[in-house]
């Protein structure tokens, strides 16, 4: 059966829209699942099983599409004009930003159904692409919890230690209560929504239709009444989830940054083969250029897993870097720093 490929344009450049290309880029590369949660809201009503977003004639990339469901109030008040919402599955963005003229689409033809051979040529032409999906967070394992004036989406077991942090279900919004782990591990800790709400799918009542909760909790109104926890605190090292494939020249992965920050609390800012610290030798300013090295190659894990960011992850400069991923099997850090030449680096 032939997939439906559906050609959406995005010319709405307001606040509500895209205000310039590279917001569209961004929303491909991951805010479409950090920050809309996989919902994608358009003006039109079109089933589709691809969509291809494209700006200013040009093709940006595509979602493999899940599902479609009427808009909520917050789905209206994030985007007015919205009259469906798909439910995207993985994002793909393009190396290369394809002219739609390539393949007869003019370039405000928006909501046009397009044959798999253009759309085969539309990849073709994209060169590399780079994929993200969603991590499974929509569990009662997880709820939100209003953290440094926003709703991030945290692990219960981790919640357990700050009671009086404000938290709701991650489905329905609706008040929740929290459970510690059973005892020999009968059961994970967990949220439960209290009072029960009938439809929510993450509940124990649940009757098969989903609907908003009557009592969603809200953002509070005075955000200094909060307990100021930082995000990376709430979250222990089991909960730190890599993957969404990115492929580009080579097979990689997309890196999460609170890894990222918590390796680099943890060892520093040094290089851990060559010991070359920027901020030593260029100031503050300088501070973001240390890459962080997975010790075991990503490609032998594959999909989605959970990394530890002290057992896991080392600080590399990108020169020791570069070398370590030289060849096609990638080097030790045991091996490279064998390899550094017994002399001093010039000034």
């Amino acid at each position: 059966m032939s997939r439906a490929i559906l050609v959406y344009g995005h010319g709405d450049k307001t606040s509500k829209g895209f205000p310039t290309a590279e917001s569209l880029v961004q929303y491909l590369q991951q805010g479409i699942f950090q920050e809309e949660d996989g919902r994608y809201r358009y003006s039109q009503m079109k089933a589709a099983d691809i969509v291809v977003l494209t700006r200013d004639g040009l093709a940006f990339g595509h979602f493999e599409i899940d599902s479609t469901e009427s808009p909520t109030d917050a789905d209206r008040k994030a985007y007015p004009p919205v009259k469906q919402v798909y439910r995207v599955r993985k994002s793909v963005r393009y190396g290369n930003r394809v002219p739609m003229s390539r393949v007869g689409v003019a370039k405000y033809q928006f909501g046009k159904y397009i044959a798999e051979a253009k759309f085969k040529e539309i990849l073709r032409l994209a060169g590399t692409t780079q994929e993200s999906s969603a991590i499974d967070k929509h569990t009662n394992l997880n709820c939100e919890a209003w953290i440094q004036n926003q709703w991030r989406i945290v692990s219960v077991a981790s919640l357990l230690a700050y009671p009086n942090i404000v938290r709701r279900c991650v489905e329905c919004h609706g008040p929740v209560r929290l459970h510690k782990a059973g005892p020999s591990g009968k059961w994970q800790a967990h949220a439960e929504n209290y009072p029960h709400h009938d439809g929510c799918s993450l509940g124990h009542t649940y009757d098969g239709n989903r609907r908003p909760n009557p009592n969603p909790v809200a953002a509070p109104r005075n955000s200094e009444e909060v307990v100021p926890v930082l995000t990376e605190e709430l979250l222990t090292p089991a909960d730190y989830f890599e993957g969404a494939t990115v492929s580009v020249t080579v097979n990689s992965y997309e890196r999460n940054p609170k890894a990222r920050a918590a390796c680099l609390r943890h060892y520093g800012l040094s290089c851990v083969i060559c010991g070359f610290n920027f901020v030593d030798r260029y100031g503050t300013a300088a501070e973001k250029i240390i890459h962080v090295h997975h010790v075991t190659p990503l490609h032998t894990v594959g999909g989605q897993y959970v990394v530890d960011p002290i057992n896991d992850l080392r600080p590399v400069c990108p020169n020791c870097h570069a070398v370590i991923h030289s060849k096609s099997d990638a080097l030790t850090i045991e091996k490279v720093k064998s390899m550094l030449c017994e002399r001093p680096i010039a000034d």
